[in-house]
């Protein structure tokens, strides 16, 4: 019998910055991304909820402070981020495939499966797991981490990020966690929009606790 999904919490971000000229496509060594480490808090909860903010793009450089901070950080979660690959797991191209057939239903363009925006998916869904915290910002600095990864590799693009938790894992979960998101108003309408041209996505389990991360990008 499959496990049982116990608890299923899920955010939403969309974050709009001016974008600042061509993009590499090629993935970059995860040595070099200075991303906070963390694990993923279990959290039994009957609810789900969604929060969606749009952040003005003056707000999203980081403070020398905070970039420090980050960076100091990144350094105690080296282990859970080298667990990233540019490769995707099963778990990862059944999710891919199914946003692009959510995408189709609806009349809008197919997504391309981006390796740059895939390692930062997974380095996030990594570092969470490894914190044991779920969210869009760093649990001590505040700062939007995947902003943060986005420039670290020299990208200033528009971006969306869905994240998604589940308290265990089974071979179902990609479906499980597409249910989920297309269930809910503001995760379905980042997976459908049109302007979006390419999205990475990370997933990362240790058995227990499984967390997934999709990031959408116009390049």
């Amino acid at each position: 019998m499959r496990p049982r999904m116990t608890s299923v919490v899920a955010f939403y971000l969309v974050l709009w910055t001016a974008a600042c000229g061509a993009s590499e496509r090629s993935p970059t060594s995860l040595a070099s991304i200075p991303t906070p480490s963390e694990t993923a808090t279990r959290i039994v909860t009957a609810t789900s909820s969604a929060i969606a903010l749009v952040i003005p793009s003056a707000t999203l450089a980081p403070t020398q402070s905070a970039t420090a901070t980050a960076t100091a950080t990144a350094t105690a979660t080296a282990t859970a981020v080298a667990s990233a690959t540019s490769s995707a797991s099963s778990d990862e191209q059944q999710m891919y495939t199914l946003i692009n057939l959510a995408r189709a239903r609806t009349g809008a363009p197919i997504v391309a499966a981006d390796p740059t925006l895939q390692l930062i998916a997974q380095a996030r869904s990594h570092d969470m797991l490894a914190r044991h915290y779920f969210a869009h910002t760093d649990p001590v600095t505040n700062e939007p981490l995947a902003q943060i990864l986005l420039r670290r590799l020299g990208l200033n693009i528009p971006y969306g990020e869905n994240i998604f938790f589940s308290a265990a894992y089974d071979a179902a979960f990609a479906d499980e966690a597409m249910q989920w998101l297309m269930a809910d108003a503001p995760h379905r309408d980042n997976i459908l929009r049109a302007d979006w041209t390419d999205v990475g996505v990370g997933v990362a389990s240790d058995g227990q606790t499984t967390i997934a991360t999709q990031i959408f990008g116009v390049k």
